[in-house]
């Protein structure tokens, strides 16, 4: 006893508790989409078993069924959750999308990213079959003795699953008999196939399961010997979940080791014999909700006994109370009234509702996904279904086979850092080396002068904002740079110019990365039962129908290639800007202008310097004008105001005929103020569209409160109704209301509410609800 309380103080001091074990679940909008349909979605990132706290980035790659690639993006994380949208190329064909996700790369051997299957409609044509239908239907009783043996002399439990080739269970009844033919017990199993039996077999006697299949024929399978050995037991109670080693067998020194998920817990040398039980219990508060695994092996490494268990079962997945105002009729309103139970600290939490005809896919959630996906051998067909149909779970985790690898403890768990922004000019063949030289030329001159050196100017703005802001930075011997604290989101406009006006004329380009140490460059990951054919990996594809929004290369950088963005022209936009700008400094009046002139987008004003009385002669019929400034009239124009450089003026309206000047003719003048005067006016310039992390953007909700004629008549054919991925709850708040309308259609809906506590409980929740029609 002596000895085995040591043991166990040594375990406790060696467990591993930095955060290894890292999953992701995505929550989309709907199941089903239509091709040009926009998916919204929001991610959660779990580490140690809680919301992750050290990952930053979401790296999504999305495919077609054949694993070729039409989008990869980087999708910003703060505590753990992320949320964006996607849109489906209208020219997509397959019925699945498959989406790839994972965050910061781990050394690590097994390691495959988080996938998902999207459905893809198609209403014009005959929907593709996925896979042929079976003619026949192949059947299997599963047996799995607790402890992976059986033990002679000593009570032991076997699960029996029973299922078909496609992973569907079925029910059946079975009865247990010996070599002769002596019936020891008989079972049932239930709506999941599942069943359990307890006995303790003979040595040196056999055992086998006589069962009834679908089809009423009589199966037979033979249990595997009862031996002498060592196996482990997984005991979980209310404060300490226990690992137990019984054995039949002299005394032996074994190696057990312990996980979650992908978290080692100890790995210890420990000697067992049949003298009595061994108990090693574990604090559960030093747990996180998790399969856990114990793996006891001989001094040769060879396994002698494997058992799996999930911690928390009981309290991992919680329900929301939900309670409902239902409206009726088209554009009617819903009232939802959310409630978590009070031991829920703070939960994060995405609700989506959508119009009853869109198809629900029901084979995962986020206890499937974020528990079993990360480390199943074979993926799980109907694990869902199964998980919410047997009473014996226990059971269901113990008939799986898990993946047992562990990954490597970090002594410090290094933080994930945001995507960095970087650049490298090229020019044209033998031109780089002489701008660089007299680069470099400039660079020391300027030094001596200032103290400081001099590189590029790099200028950035959001389509919103009317100015560029500006940063430096400085150039290597190939042309790099890279622009710190710099968060793209979205679409941004870059314009890079050379600050010093003797190089100002080398024409140039500039080709963009986003630097990170994710090293990820795999084929797509396609689970077998989804693709159909091959397990694994698809086959890399170098040719793809659809344009990706950006590629790895083989240094595993980012490319950002440059976008056109489908929206209002270049003139356009820009009026638009100017107009909100100078709105409060323009005359208002109802008559439009005959002409509109941007000075700073005439390349003749950008080649060269020219004056304001050259530019208005050059544009304008007849000089018999009113001038105005920025809204105030300049009744004796002065010379320097006329001979000023054109490029101070962004924005010139014309009026032959204009009100507020009594009906003469009149040019309206608006002028920049110093601060937003474009300082590279004139230079070579790159200008590119880049797209950096995927937009956070909200999704549209409808309200009809209003009840106007003109939303009366609007015809509403949504089918997601209602989507919010920011609901967050904590222990102050009762309950949650949520207001949503239905479509023009109201023939009802279905909610599904997903989400993780601060805690990392789960909660689940999906109903369909049909919507009531009142007979007159």
């Amino acid at each position: 006893m002596r000895f085995i309380l040591v043991t166990l103080i040594t375990l406790f001091a060696s467990l591993c508790l930095s955060a290894q074990n890292r999953s992701v679940y995505i929550h989309t909008d709907r199941d089903y989409y239509l091709p040009a349909d926009t998916v919204w979605f929001k991610a959660y990132l779990m580490e140690d078993g809680r919301p992750a706290n050290t990952i930053f980035n979401l790296y999504m790659r999305m495919a077609n069924e054949e694993g070729i690639e039409f989008q990869r993006s980087v999708a910003m994380v703060t505590e753990g959750i992320t949320a964006s949208f996607f849109i489906i190329p209208a020219q997509f064909k397959g019925n699945h999308i498959y989406i790839n996700a994972y965050a910061r790369n781990q050394h690590f051997p097994i390691q495959k990213p988080y996938f998902k299957k999207l459905g893809v409609l198609h209403f014009d044509e005959k929907q593709k079959l996925s896979s042929a239908v079976p003619q026949s239907r192949q059947t299997f009783l599963h047996i799995h003795p607790s402890g992976g043996i059986l033990l002679s002399g000593i009570e032991n439990q076997i699960a029996f699953q029973a299922l078909d080739q496609y992973g569907l269970p079925f029910t059946t009844k079975a009865k247990l008999l010996d070599n002769q033919n002596k019936k020891i017990t008989t079972f049932e199993t239930d709506s999941a196939g599942i069943a359990q039996v307890t006995f303790t077999p003979l040595p040196s006697t056999n055992y086998r399961i006589e069962w009834i299949d679908p089809t009423g024929n009589l199966r037979k399978n033979s249990l595997d010997h009862a031996i002498s050995g060592i196996k482990a037991l997984i005991v979980a109670d209310t404060n300490f979940t226990s690992i137990q080693l019984q054995s039949n067998d002299r005394a032996q020194t074994v190696h057990v080791k312990a996980s979650i998920g992908q978290r080692l817990l100890f790995s210890e040398k420990i000697e067992v014999s049949n003298a009595k039980k061994i108990n090693i219990p574990i604090q559960n508060r030093d747990l996180e909700y998790g399969i856990m695994q114990v793996i006891v092996s001989d001094s040769l490494g060879k396994m002698l006994s494997k058992q799996s268990r999930l911690i928390g079962q009981n309290t991992i997945e919680l329900t929301p109370q939900i309670s409902l105002e239902q409206g009726i009729g088209s554009k009617s309103d819903n009232m939802l009234s959310l409630t978590l139970p009070k031991t829920i600290g703070k939960a994060s939490l995405s609700i989506s509702v959508t119009d009853i005809d869109v198809p629900i896919d029901s084979s995962s959630n986020i206890m499937t996904d974020l528990i079993f996906n990360p480390i199943t051998a074979y993926e799980i067909p109907n694990a869902l279904k199964i998980w919410k149909t047997t009473k014996h779970k226990d059971l269901f985790i113990q008939s799986q086979s898990w993946l047992s690898e562990v990954c490597p403890t970090d002594s410090v768990i290094q933080p994930d850092t945001l995507i960095v922004l970087s650049g490298q000019i090229s020019m044209q063949a033998n031109t780089w080396p002489k701008f660089y030289k007299r680069y470099l030329r400039y660079n020391q001159r300027n030094f001596k002068e200032t103290g400081k050196r001099r590189g590029i100017s790099f200028g950035y703005k959001d389509f919103q904002k009317l100015g560029f802001k500006y940063t430096e930075a400085e150039m290597d011997s190939l042309g790099r740079f890279t622009v710190h604290n710099l968060i793209v989101f979205d679409s941004m406009s870059t314009r890079v110019s050379q600050i010093h006006s003797q190089l100002k004329f080398y024409p140039f380009k500039v080709n963009y990365t986003f630097v990170d140490s994710n090293k990820y460059k795999p084929p797509f990951y396609i689970p077998i039962s989804k693709a159909g054919q091959k397990p694994g990996y698809s086959e890399p594809q170098e040719h793809t129908n659809f344009k990706s929004y950006s590629y790895t290369d083989n240094k595993g950088h980012r490319i950002l290639p440059t976008v056109n963005v489908k929206r209002l022209t270049k003139r356009q936009r820009e009026i638009q800007l100017l107009e909100q700008r100078f709105k409060m400094q323009d005359i208002p009046t109802n008559v439009e202008p005959d002409q509109i002139l941007l000075p700073l987008l005439d390349q003749e004003v950008q080649k060269r310097d020219m004056a304001l009385l050259d530019y208005l002669r050059r544009h304008l019929n007849g000089y018999n004008y009113i001038t105005y400034l920025n809204g105030q009239r300049k009744r004796d124009p002065d010379r320097d105001f006329l001979m000023a450089d054109v490029s101070n003026y962004a924005y010139i309206k014309s009026y032959r005929s204009f009100p507020p000047a009594n009906g003469a003719a009149a040019v309206l003048i608006f002028e920049l103020a110093p601060s937003e005067k474009d300082r590279d006016f004139g230079k070579y310039v790159d200008e590119q569209t880049i797209l950096g992390y995927m937009p956070i953007k909200q999704f549209t909700q409808r309200d009809y409160s209003g009840g106007t004629a003109e939303e009366e008549k609007l015809d509403d054919n949504r089918m997601t109704l209602y989507w919010n991925p920011f609901v967050s709850i904590d222990s102050t708040t009762s309950s949650k209301q949520i207001k949503f309308f239905n479509n023009s259609k109201a023939k009802g809906f279905c909610i599904t509410i997903q989400g993780v506590s601060n805690t990392g409980e789960l909660i689940y929740y999906r109903r369909i609800f049909n919507n009531r029609i009142l007979e007159l």
